[in-house]
């Protein structure tokens, strides 16, 4: 698996989302924040995709 298939980024999250970039950047850093809370290093602009699909109610993204 690819770096980019790992980590989902702030233009995928407004385009699945549909929201602007302030919107997507502000709910990426939550996902970070609850990472950090749990003890995992974290990456800012990126969140894992399983985690973030996860936390905003989405199996799987069709393609």
């Amino acid at each position: 698996m690819s770096n980019n298939e790992y980590f989902i980024t702030v233009n995928e999250v407004m385009e699945m989302l549909h929201v602007k970039e302030g919107q997507a950047y502000k709910m990426m850093r939550q996902c970070n924040e609850e990472l950090k809370a749990k003890g995992f290093l974290i990456v800012r602009g990126r969140v894992p995709r399983a985690y973030f699909l996860e936390r905003v109610g989405v199996s799987e993204v069709a393609t």
